[in-house]
């Protein structure tokens, strides 16, 4: 106990003279480590027969030895604690005590507690003893991550058809103009999520659209699904009409972009900031390069 610090010394205070005599008694027991190694039998055989002989005769070792193997198993710092208090308790209980029995009457319940102690209390230095992990507390915490900045601004495209469009009728022999109006109303009215699916109901039927997939992909951009978006506007892309061959650069560059395919978005970028249209100027600003 020479090197306990003065918290052990007071937890140990009410049982410092049972203690005492426990250490004057038993100074010439065998030690701890060698009576656990005589459990597991891997002693040399005299000395394992000799302290098996002590184990068999002293309560003392035994409940010391028995304690120390499910020391690991049976405490945590919570139970050593408890155990501690508990330990306390009863002996301040005791010291109140009138009848004052002698020390040594329950000498197999004291043996087992004693021994019980000594192990607790050594669970509990190795653990106030133990490197403790760093509690993360909220100045601790790493900051959430920053929203992710486009560089390419996405705006809502104005709806427009091909002059073919107003001609075309549908497999059912519906026309496009009045298949398509429930999905380009939703997205006139900002329902990105109604016109993606109205547009998606009605794709099957005009498999040469243009304006179909690319309301449909400029749809899905707004809904932040930017991988879904991509394969619509490549989908119009591959229609190749030159009314609309602009307009899907842009945003397949934009759809690109959102998708983590920054090469693929700036090659689209370029391509727009050597050409005339109105994204031309955008184009080249992105790019950082001059008209």
């Amino acid at each position: 106990m020479s090197d306990w610090d003065d918290a052990e010394r007071q937890a140990l205070a009410p049982l410092e003279r049972e203690l005492a005599d426990l250490r004057e008694i038993h100074a010439g027991d065998p030690p701890l480590d060698l009576l656990r190694a005589a459990r597991t039998g891997v002693l040399p055989e005299a000395l394992q027969q000799k302290t098996i002989a002590h184990l068999e005769t002293s309560a003392w070792s035994r409940a010391l030895a028995e304690g120390a193997d499910d020391a690991d198993a049976a405490f945590d710092r919570a139970s050593a604690d408890r155990l501690l208090s508990q330990i306390q308790q009863q002996a301040r209980n005791a010291g109140h005590r009138t009848d004052r029995r002698p020390m040594w009457a329950p000498v197999l319940v004291f043996v087992s507690v004693a021994a019980i102690l000594v192990v607790a209390v050594g669970v509990w230095r190795r653990d106030a003893l133990a490197p403790q992990e760093p509690s993360t507390t909220a100045a601790q915490r790493p900051p959430p991550p920053a929203p992710v900045v486009f560089a390419l601004e996405l705006t809502k495209p104005d709806v427009k058809l091909t002059s073919a469009a107003l001609l075309v009728r549908g497999t059912g022999g519906s026309r496009f103009a009045d298949d398509v109006a429930p999905g380009l109303n939703a997205y006139r009215a900002g329902d990105y999520a109604g016109a993606a699916r109205a547009l998606e109901a009605v794709q099957s039927n005009y498999p040469r659209s243009v304006e179909i997939p690319f309301y449909l992909g400029v749809s899905r951009l707004f809904l932040n699904d930017a991988s879904s978006a991509v394969r619509a506007l490549e989908s119009a892309r591959a229609r190749d009409d030159p009314s609309f061959s602009d307009d899907v650069a842009w945003y397949l560059a934009v759809a690109y972009e959102h998708a983590g395919l920054a090469p693929q978005s700036r090659a689209l970028l370029e391509r727009l900031c050597g050409g005339n249209s109105t994204y031309g100027p955008r184009a080249c600003a992105a790019t950082g390069a001059r008209r």
